[in-house]
């Protein structure tokens, strides 16, 4: 499809997302994040509720569990 030549709006670019290939990476990214900062086996974390609300926070407990921290 082509820009109608009078077009004077924003430039639209549509990405294609591969969501396991993203999970993966946000894995890598937690996994070196927990690595890298927390020195110890107890951390703190501050949610709204009992249940995580996204994505990035099931990683980060997931990584958690997987690495025996005690929260």
């Amino acid at each position: 499809m082509a820009k109608p030549s009078n077009y004077e709006g924003p430039s639209i670019e549509i990405v294609l997302k591969d969501q396991k290939a993203e999970k993966e990476q946000t894995k890598a990214v937690v996994d070196d994040l927990l690595k890298t900062y927390v020195s110890g086996t107890k951390v703190a974390i501050f949610q709204k509720n009992e249940k995580t609300d996204g994505a990035l926070s099931e990683c980060v407990v997931e990584q958690m569990e997987a690495r025996n921290y005690e929260v």
